[in-house]
């Protein structure tokens, strides 16, 4: 097997950023390639081109540059970035809505980590706690069996329970049909 690299360059179609931070696929199999240091980038294989999506360049589209995590579902792309909140996007890149403090819409402007789940939830986890999307209210409320932390990555069991890892709070085990957590840390 061999591997290609990618590398940024000012002349042609090229990957935009050093610091990659999380690669997703979308249904057309397009690779969404989230970075900390030039937005995110839009790869088709089949061409191997890139296109760019940076609020430096292009207006309606990821509200910052740092992009900590990305989450494709059907038609939508959603992005969490670093201080600047949520932002829903559609795969042509162009932002449809960005959910952030200002407007409490979501209770923290840094979404570190983002999971559908089986039941069809989406759920954001943050610096300040887990959030979980409220499509009839169209915000981000906090899950309240889990605390105010540092949330930095999520992940589902075969059993629909989400586990979710702090920084330096340990992880948690929550469990959507309870509403309640278990926390596990190294004594």
């Amino acid at each position: 097997m061999a591997f290609k690299k990618y590398f940024p360059k000012t002349s042609g179609t090229s990957i935009s950023g050093y610091a990659v931070g999380e690669i997703r696929q979308d249904k057309n199999g397009m690779l969404w390639i989230a970075t900390e240091d030039a937005g995110i980038n839009k790869f088709n294989s089949a061409d191997d081109t890139f296109i760019n999506f940076n609020p430096a360049n292009k207006k309606q589209t990821i509200s910052y540059s740092n992009v900590q995590s990305i989450l494709v579902h059907g038609d939508s792309l959603w992005a969490g970035t670093y201080l600047h909140g949520l932002d829903l996007l559609d795969l042509n890149g162009r932002r449809l809505h960005n959910y952030n403090t200002l407007d409490n819409s979501i209770g923290s402007n840094f979404v570190d980590a983002l999971i559908y789940t089986q039941t069809g939830k989406i759920i954001a986890a943050t610096d300040k706690g887990a959030f979980i999307y409220s499509k009839n209210k169209n915000v981000f409320d906090r899950i309240t069996a889990l605390p105010k932390a540092f949330f930095r990555a999520l992940r589902e069991d075969i059993n629909g329970n989400i586990w979710a890892g702090t920084y330096g709070n340990g992880f948690y085990r929550y469990d959507p049909t309870t509403n309640k957590a278990t926390q596990y840390f190294f004594l």
